[in-house]
């Protein structure tokens, strides 16, 4: 299932997100926690808006490979461009209304502060990142995954360079670094992209994508929204120096999500591929199986490390932090058990199993909420948060792999 290409990809994939998380681990160092955590709070929006996009990149990400497996690549090609025109419309919308808002709020604002500057760079980052998403949607041949492993490797070199914005110009070099990052990997990727064309909008291509993308979107989305639901219920329970201090485990917690799930750029099109050229349910359950073990294998020292040294990691370089180590530590064991579920749950998007999707994913949302909440009134806010992020993770893996197997049971 994962060849050499695919082992230089993953490995090239998490080389980044360890920079990554060590980056915005460094970056607090220079940043107070008030700051960071009113950027940890405009960050919610950028979650909030892709529901703008229809679905279209969600059914684009499924179809391309499939229709490849096919051999079908004039239809793989229609997908992709009626993909580009919505994208492209979508981004638009974003700036337009965005600036738009921003403007508005300066007009009424006496002063330009830190949240005016912060407004701009989250609209900014949020229209890079439709594009962005769209073009990793299209890179599913081993040929263009050697090419996103070469985009991996350098922006795992300059990720730490640009900490240099930070260190000088503190919160305003924050602000300014992550869009800028968003930005060179959106050049590097439309550089290297797979499909030079133009966008070409026509209706029968949409009428796929959003069959199969809105559904996909919306269960997906609710899986997303949940995942922002430590940080909610913090700022509703908490204060903003929780939230502040919540900053390590944050850090964490995306570091080991983006390990899976950027894998799950290679494993994704592998199985939807797989499913356009055979008809072989039990071929997608068996391979579901071994990428949750493999990814769990991968995972399971990265978090053993992490859980050990984190408490020496913060004292040292970010003592105004050591309140939130424990909640760091509970944070890294969360991400294995999140990534233990991705193989359960790519299977399910591969085969379009909708209801079952479903299911996970209204239930993911629920236990979240209900675990997150509970816990954060019930003891101290911060350390309530990460534990229920824990229990909800558990809980998850628990669910996903009975209604996964489930599916397939159904329909061998």
């Amino acid at each position: 299932m994962i060849s050499k290409t695919g082992a230089y990809f993953t490995v090239s994939t998490m080389t980044m997100n360890i920079v990554t998380m060590l980056a915005n681990l460094i970056t607090i160092r220079w940043i107070s926690p008030e700051d960071i955590g009113l950027w940890n709070g405009y960050f919610i929006f950028v979650s909030y808006i892709y529901f703008i996009q229809l679905g279209v990149v969600n059914g684009l990400s499924r179809e391309l490979p499939f229709y490849l497996g096919k051999k079908k690549e004039n239809v793989a090609v229609g997908l992709a461009r009626t993909s580009l025109s919505v994208v492209s419309v979508n981004t638009a919308l974003v700036l337009v209304f965005g600036f738009f808002f921003i403007w508005y709020s300066a007009v009424k604002s006496t002063s330009l502060g830190n949240v005016f500057y912060t407004s701009i760079s989250i609209v900014v980052l949020m229209a890079l990142q439709f594009y962005t998403n769209y073009l990793v949607s299209t890179f599913r041949s081993n040929n263009s995954f050697k090419k996103l492993t070469y985009i991996y490797v350098g922006m795992s070199v300059f990720i730490p360079v640009s900490l240099l914005l930070v260190m000088y110009y503190n919160y305003l070099g924050h602000i300014i670094r992550i869009p800028l990052v968003a930005l060179v990997q959106l050049i590097a990727l439309h550089l290297y992209r797979p499909f030079k064309i133009k966008p070409k909008f026509k209706l029968k291509f949409f009428k796929l994508l959003t069959s199969t993308g809105i559904p996909l979107f919306v269960f997906n989305y609710i899986t997303l929204l949940a995942n922002t639901f430590g940080r909610l219920i913090l700022l509703q329970v908490g204060t903003a120096l929780q939230m502040g201090l919540y900053s390590p485990a944050i850090a964490v917690n995306t570091a080991m999500r983006l390990i899976p799930v950027t894998l799950s750029q290679y494993i994704y099109p592998k199985l939807s591929y797989i499913a356009g050229e055979s008809d072989s349910k039990i071929t997608i359950w068996k391979l579901a199986i071994k990428v949750s073990f493999y990814v769990s294998l991968v995972l399971l020292p990265i978090t053993i490390v992490g859980y050990l040294l984190m408490p020496w990691f913060i004292e040292t370089i970010f003592p105004n932090y050591t309140q939130g180590i424990f909640a760091a530590q509970l944070a890294t064991i969360a991400g294995l058990f999140s990534g233990a579920s991705i193989g359960f749950v790519t299977s399910l998007n591969t085969m379009k199993a909708f209801k079952h999707i479903g299911m996970l994913s209204i239930a993911r949302a629920v236990i979240f909420y209900g675990l997150i909440f509970s816990l954060a009134i019930s003891m101290n806010a911060l350390d309530g948060v990460a534990y229920g992020v824990l229990f909800s993770e558990i809980v998850y893996f628990i669910m996903a792999v009975v209604i996964s197997r489930h599916y397939f049971k159904e329909n061998k």
